[in-house]
């Protein structure tokens, strides 16, 4: 009886490492792991490959999801965010990484002012603690 060969022997070898590292990206789940991903894609498939992967990708979400990630990944710069699905926290400490201090500086005020007096009050009694 032949044993039947695995799918992966009859892979690609720049398939099999895309799906490796895709792998590697979905089990870390952060922001970096999402970010050292993009290199690989780039490395390992071809621009029809990407284009197909990333239709379907959206094809898969919502509309609206799909609308907030199509807008983040044509934004410019090297590293914006990735929409806003993912955990809050780590999003939050991944601008904090990549913002100059204009920025920060701008997202402190705009948040601050965001926020409800009880929030604001909460806020500063915090920051006053944390200052001392």
């Amino acid at each position: 009886m032949s044993k039947k060969p695995s799918f992966s022997t009859l892979m690609k070898p720049a398939h099999l490492k895309t799906v490796r590292a895709l792998g590697y990206a979905l089990t870390l789940g952060d922001q970096d792991a999402w970010w050292n991903f993009l290199p690989v894609l780039i490395a390992r498939l071809t621009v029809e490959e990407r284009a197909c992967l990333a239709f379907m990708s959206f094809k898969s979400l919502d509309g609206e999801t799909a609308s907030m990630t199509a807008e983040a990944a044509l934004e410019r710069g090297s590293r914006a965010p990735l929409p806003p699905v993912a955990d809050p926290v780590d999003e939050a400490a991944f601008w904090v990484r990549v913002a100059d201090t204009e920025e920060l500086d701008a997202f402190a005020v705009a948040i601050f002012n965001a926020m409800s007096g009880p929030k604001q009050r909460a806020f500063l009694n915090f920051a006053g603690r944390a200052a001392a």
